[in-house]
């Protein structure tokens, strides 16, 4: 079959499969970014030519399982081998809500016009990322904003309007691109208008990010002060530390707590004599990374390995920040049946406990955000599989840890991907992030969690520590930047200044407000658009009229 000369380059399913592998390329852990300014492109194109049916549909949904299974392939390899099959079959579902907005704005297309429905496409597509970082089941490690994580000197903007805006941001760049492909097809020359028009677009919506990135690293960033931070990172067997129930692990990290402060004193001390020291004999914080403290199921033995860890923490006057896996609600009873169904494992809650020397108890802070099937599947099917997964549940509260003469906030596992969640705690006063990081996924699954953890520090202004259980802690500063930290003389303790910072930034205030404006913008245009739709369909239509002829009988 011989195509029509006038059809749309870059318009065949294989080039729309080409463009979510490029989508796939531009997300971390591989993070080569520029891929995303034109990867839909051929989708776009692909898009143009179809009808709002299931089977467009079905090709949209294709093309980002693609993207999905490129980014989340480490989720296969998580310590748990039934929750890695859970996870793969979870990715099939992470395409679903793409595809459906893809879908809605090629309906708007087919009866309105080709202009409105790349309007409907930016909306539709940002509107289905913000109820995806909004609802209890949403993962959203595909967002089109997360593609730019690794874009230092583009995504400042980020402090604006959250990755929401990065992902409206790419679309834009998208859609530029795809109209200069249009108006090459033309041959007219008001072709050549609409192509300068598009090109001068792209163009700019790539200068003004960084014209702005530009202004904003010749600022002045200088911290009101830091907090003297000391990480232990345990060498302990990653089968060993997977395993819930070993206690062995607390003994582990007390031993090596003591050899890095012994250190951190002995260290402080030398340099006092020298005469060039100004730092604490002490550090302000002492950090365990995330399940350090064994689960028992038990709350009588719970109780008893808390007082003896504030009696520990008290004795060498340093405040410890560890993670847990809890079995008491926040009003010190047994997790109700309802929250978690009653097994060892399931019946836990992912939690931080800081052991503060003035405290008599710990304080505690509930994950508040599990990401399904990672760190939770339903209750449902908890109590089919028994002990092998915990039970979804969410905590209830959000909860500011002290630390020396300011608050902190911390994020438990896969919390840190989700920014309305983190920027929440930063309106409440936290004045450092702390991210008590998952461990699993190997090394692309490490890189995925420090890019997002990028994002996060823009979008609040804080710096955010990176607490890891595979010695690769990291530090991590408002502007982006990112800088791994390097064990001391201590095999398995790093020591930092974490800066302290104390503004607001615009999306700390105002929020996911570019979601929100998708939303009312997609409720409303697509009742209208339907109303005129069908007002179109009442109206009975026209015959036309058949031409009179010139000719007469003969005769």
């Amino acid at each position: 079959m011989i195509a029509h000369r006038n059809a749309r380059p870059l318009s065949s399913l294989g080039w729309s499969l080409a463009g979510g592998l490029a989508l796939s390329l531009s997300l971390p852990p591989v993070g080569f970014y520029p891929l995303a300014w034109v990867a839909l492109v051929p989708i776009l194109a692909r898009w143009a030519d179809r009808k709002a049916t299931l089977a467009l549909a079905r090709e949209v949904y294709a093309v980002f399982l693609v993207a999905a299974a490129a980014t989340g392939f480490w989720a296969l390899h998580l310590p748990n081998e039934l929750q890695s099959a859970l996870a793969g079959l979870a990715l099939l579902f992470v395409p679903v809500p793409i595809a459906a907005a893809v879908t809605a704005a090629a309906w708007v297309r087919e009866r309105f016009g080709l202009g409105l429905g790349l309007a409907a496409f930016v909306v539709d597509v940002v509107l289905a990322e913000f109820l995806v970082l909004h609802l209890p089941i949403g993962t959203p490690w595909t967002l089109l904003g997360h593609t730019q994580a690794l874009a230092l000197p583009f995504i400042q903007t980020v402090e604006l309007g959250g990755v929401l805006l990065l992902s409206a941001w790419v679309l834009g760049l998208n859609v530029a691109a795809f109209l200069a492909l249009e108006a090459a097809r033309q041959r007219s020359r008001a072709a050549w208008t609409d192509r300068g028009i598009a090109i001068a677009s792209f163009a700019a919506l790539i200068a003004v990010p960084a014209l702005y990135g530009t202004v904003r690293a010749s600022g002045d960033h200088a911290p009101p002060g830091h907090l003297e931070v000391a990480i232990v990172e345990p060498n302990f067997d990653p089968d060993a530390w997977a395993n819930p129930v070993n206690e062995e692990r607390v003994t582990h990290l007390a031993s090596v707590s003591d050899a890095l402060l012994t250190d951190w004193i002995a260290r402080d001390e030398t340099a006092s004599r020298v005469g060039y020291s100004t730092k604490a004999p002490r550090p302000d914080l002492l950090v365990w990374p995330r399940a350090s403290l064994p689960v028992y199921g038990d709350l009588e033995r719970e109780t008893a390995l808390y007082e003896r860890l504030s009696q520990w923490a008290a004795r060498r006057r340093t405040p410890l920040l560890t993670g847990a896996y809890t079995a008491a609600s926040d009003d010190g009873r047994d997790a109700p049946e309802s929250r978690f169904y009653p097994l060892p494992m399931s019946q836990s809650a992912q939690s931080a406990l800081l052991f503060h020397p003035a405290h008599d108890g710990p304080v505690r802070y509930d994950q508040v955000r599990r990401v399904p099937v990672l760190e939770a599947v339903p209750t449902a099917i908890a109590k089919t599989v028994g002990d092998a997964v915990p039970a979804f549940a969410l905590g209830e509260r959000r909860a500011l840890l002290p630390a020396g003469r300011t608050h902190l906030a911390a994020s438990v596992g896969y919390e840190g991907v989700f920014g309305d969640h983190v920027r929440k705690f930063v309106g409440d006063g936290a004045n450092l992030l702390v991210s008590l990081a998952p461990h699993g996924g190997g090394l692309a699954g490490r890189r995925q969690h420090l890019a997002f953890m990028r994002l996060r520090a823009l979008e609040t202004g804080r710096a955010v520590l990176v607490a890891s259980a595979d010695q690769h802690s990291a530090l991590v500063l408002p502007d982006g930047r990112a800088t791994e930290l390097e064990p001391t003389t201590v095999a398995e303790g790093s020591r930092v200044a974490a800066p302290i910072y104390t503004g607001r930034t615009p999306y700390v205030r105002w929020g996911d407000w570019v979601g929100q404006l998708a939303l009312l913008f997609g409720l409303v245009g697509h009742a209208a658009f339907y109303g005129v739709a069908k007002q179109q369909a009442k109206r009975p239509r026209r015959r036309r009229r058949q031409p009179l002829t010139a000719m007469t009988p003969a005769g």
